[in-house]
């Protein structure tokens, strides 16, 4: 028996997993009738171009650039771009924290994750200042109404760690450049 092994760029990775999104059969019937709201993150800054089939800066979908203080003059960002909510396929403009408020059990809410124990089938995402993030500003209304939650993450982001554990000890009060800082924990 003859093996390969297949190795891919972080980006190459992001672009694979936006395919495969792009690809789920929830998605191809919200992009028919219903309603996807993409957060932003590097992710998912690939799976709005398979979405919409066109090339855009990724940097300009980026929210809560994680990087060390020594290095955030290194990277030239672009300034954030509009949120990408589509309806029956087409743009609408609006944000994704005010159309989570009109969605339903057919509608999908996509979301980037900060950490993945890929074992355990648990993700986290950061969350910080007052409204928890665009996570915690949605996940009550996701839960209550029955959204469908996609959580693309790359094995990049894989952890052994126990992600509530995490949770626990962020609860104790961690900041981060004066920020307080969150995990929430999805499945």
């Amino acid at each position: 028996m003859t093996k390969k092994v297949v190795v891919l760029t972080v980006s190459e990775s992001k672009r694979l997993i936006a395919k495969g999104v792009a690809n789920l059969d929830i998605i191809k019937k919200a992009l028919e009738r219903g309603m996807i709201a993409i957060a932003k993150g590097t992710t998912n800054g690939y799976v709005v171009e398979e979405l919409l089939n066109k090339r855009m800066d990724k940097t300009a979908y980026v929210l809560g650039r994680v990087l060390p203080e020594q290095m955030e003059d290194a990277y030239n960002f672009s300034p954030l771009m509009k949120d990408i909510v589509l309806e029956d396929g087409k743009l609408i403009d609006t944000f994704v924290i005010e159309a989570v408020h009109h969605m339903g059990e057919n509608d999908i809410f996509i979301k980037g994750c900060n950490i993945l124990n890929y074992e355990k089938k648990i993700a986290g995402v950061l969350k910080s200042g007052a409204s928890g993030g665009t996570i915690g500003a949605t996940i009550e209304v996701i839960k209550r109404d029955k959204i469908n939650l996609v959580l693309p993450v790359g094995l990049e982001k894989s952890s052994s760690s126990d992600v509530y554990s995490i949770h626990k000890e962020l609860e104790e009060g961690v900041t981060w450049r004066g920020s307080l800082l969150r995990l929430v924990p999805l499945t």
